[in-house]
């Protein structure tokens, strides 16, 4: 039998309650009496409103925690119902207008049915669950167990980890298994925008909307997004206690931190992060990378019912050697866009496609892995094969008996043997026309205009602007011309990077470029020209910095690999960045007629290397450099 506590504070009132609900007994007293403290806990409390309610208010507020899952009837006049719901917020009540009748007073004193979950819930807690067994169940994370507690199930928890991490998974395997499976998730995606007040109505919306929550979990997303003024407000706001207009009995804080952000209000971090898990990126677990894409395979199939299909030994070489600048999300992406775009059984390499671009689909040694090239003759023709390395002037027309090898139309290439030259001629014309168009119009405007303080302003303005682009431009083929046939020392590829990227930093910090670099830590050392391969990456830098836009990102990378049977060891630079000219009808679009570009490709070419560009839906240029090494 259901134990059910009736509290009036008069008498006449309480022994007609004992009557309509027929619950010979029920605990019955007063809202101060000390015998509700001794009494069983209560599945069913009826509250009678009289007076100025404080009595009632300070009963609720003393026995709340303790009866956190009963259901509350408060019994009224029929004008306080709205009263009620706003002083007494954080019940699950229901109200009744005093005197009640019987029929509706004993349904509604009835306990609260058990929560079952939908079949749409057990779907998805099942499809959370199967993404968590493949993304992080080797993860030895203590913090979880702590957090999946259900004792613990009011307590806060903030995960770390960059995008793809696995962070939401996290997050909602938690909402699922850690004791608040009964109740909702609430979603907030965090911006710089948001305000405080924004995550507060919300809240209270929902707790309009759904008064008989058990639980509720709120799930901040990248929380480090929020304004600095808003996340000291939000963490002064839920260190005040519950929130107001939420009537779950449970509530817990969930939030995800992206850390590349900018830290966490110190507050705000500490309020948040009673539990704080980190989780580490796809890179640091290369182990991983093969289990995880033969199971997301795997489920793809099941879920079409198809034969599972696998991946050759150089797609599996891609997939370890890729740096997976989006982890664990990029790499199950990457699987399932191939699935849909090719029957092919095995896959290979040049079936893979990095958010929907195949860098150079010739060959295994073209998709844009970080591996050597395996195609025996072509490398001979590039100057990276077995034979002796002949050093050659960097911009030369290559002999007849020597072509160039063609590749598709995303790359910088031709089967044309007089590329260098030709490409060159017709990249200086085009960089160099436009701005000599626009100051012979402003210097036709002048005589008409010269009385105009304005446009005399803007004039020595733009002249400046314009000449300085061509003298850059005449400096950077200046620069070629007078290079010699490349020497072949060892170069540390690593240092090299870095060291330009320390010398673009400031440029990096005023624009608000976010720049992340997955450099081999081992310090791989390529077979070029020194002074060469500097100038050809601060060509390739300097035309990033001036493509991507404000606040954008750069992504660079670099790795050694040995090569096996007739491959030839190398080291391979990846570089990915923001270009809102890509993803076009036209792959290169104004990179055709980039001097920068070309005059690094001619360089790389010159080492013995190769050059590779693609574009992506994304706005995303992928540029590759391989370079021969020891």
């Amino acid at each position: 039998m259901p134990i059910v506590w009736i509290v009036h504070r008069e008498d006449r009132a309480r022994a007609a309650l004992v009557r309509l609900i027929a619950a010979s007994d029920a605990v019955v007293g007063r809202p101060s009496d000390a015998l509700f403290d001794r009494a069983p806990v209560a599945d069913v409390v009826v509250l009678g409103l009289a007076g100025d309610w404080e009595a009632e208010l300070e009963f609720a507020h003393r026995q709340r925690g303790r009866l956190a899952n009963a259901r509350w009837v408060l019994i009224g006049d029929k004008d306080e119902a709205d009263a009620a719901h706003a002083l007494f917020d954080q019940l699950a009540l229901d109200f009744l207008t005093y005197p009640p009748r019987a029929e509706e007073l004993r349904r509604v004193s009835r306990p609260p049915a058990p929560q079952r979950p939908p079949l749409s819930q057990r779907a998805r807690r099942e499809a959370v669950a199967a993404r968590f067994s493949r993304w992080l169940a080797d993860l030895e994370l203590p913090e979880l167990l702590r957090a999946l507690d259900p004792r613990l199930s009011e307590v806060p928890v903030l995960v770390r980890g960059e995008p793809g991490s696995g962070r939401a998974t996290l997050l909602r395997y938690l909402h699922h298994f850690g004791g608040t499976s009964d109740g909702k998730l609430a979603h907030v995606p965090c911006s710089a925008d948001t305000e405080k007040g924004e995550i507060e109505g919300a809240l209270i919306a929902l707790g309009r909307s759904q008064p008989r929550l058990p639980s509720l979990c709120v799930w901040l997303e990248d929380v480090g997004r929020l304004s600095p003024r808003v996340q000291r407000e939000l963490a002064i706001w839920i260190d005040a206690g519950p929130v107001p207009g939420v009537r779950a009995p449970t509530l817990r804080w969930l939030a995800s931190f992206d850390t590349s952000d900018p830290d966490l209000d110190a507050h705000l971090a500490r309020v948040l992060g009673t539990i704080e898990i980190e989780l580490p990126p796809l890179r640091e677990r290369p182990e991983r990378i093969e289990p995880i894409a033969a199971d997301a395979m795997a489920a793809w199939a099941r879920a079409r019912r198809e034969a599972p299909r696998r991946f050759d030994a150089d797609a599996l070489a891609f997939l370890r050697e890729y740096p997976w600048p989006g982890n664990l999300r990029e790499l199950e992406a990457v699987v399932e866009q191939t699935l849909a775009s090719t029957a092919r059984d095995p896959l290979r390499a040049d079936d893979l496609l990095i958010e929907g671009l195949t860098l150079a689909p010739i060959d295994a040694s073209d998709v844009g892995t970080l591996l050597p090239d395996t195609d025996e003759p072509e490398r001979e023709e590039r100057g990276v094969g077995a034979g002796p390395w002949v050093p050659a002037p960097i911009v030369a027309e290559p002999p007849l008996s020597d072509p160039i090898p063609s590749l598709p139309a995303r790359s910088l290439r031709s089967d044309e043997p007089d590329l260098g030259l030709r490409r060159l001629a017709n990249a200086l014309i085009h960089q160099v026309r436009n701005p000599l168009a626009t100051i012979r119009t402003f210097a036709d405007l002048l005589p008409d205009r010269f009385d105009d303080p304005e446009f005399r302003a803007r004039f020595p303005e733009m002249v400046r602007e314009d000449v300085g682009r061509i003298h850059g431009l005449l400096a950077r083929l200046e620069q070629l011309a007078a290079l010699d046939a490349p020497m072949r020392d060892k170069v540390d590829v690593s240092a090299l990077l870095e060291a330009l990227l320390e010398e673009r930093r400031e440029a990096f910090r005023s624009r608000h470029l976010l720049v992340l670099k997955e450099l081999d830590s081992n310090r791989p050392t390529a077979l070029a020209d020194p002074a060469q391969l500097r100038l050809a990456f601060e060509a390739l830098f300097d035309k990033a910095l001036a493509l991507v836009p404000e606040r954008g990102d750069l992504y660079i990378a670099s790795r050694r690999h040995e090569g096996g049977g007739s491959s030839q060891p190398s080291v391979r630079v990846l570089l990915r960045f923001h270009d809102p000219s890509a993803g076009g009808s036209d792959a290169l679009g104004p990179l055709q007629h980039s001097i920068e570009l070309l005059v690094a490709e001619l360089i790389v070419r010159a080492q013995g290397g190769r050059f590779t560009l693609g574009a992506s839906e994304a706005e995303e240029r992928v540029l590759v450099v391989d370079l021969p090494a020891p």
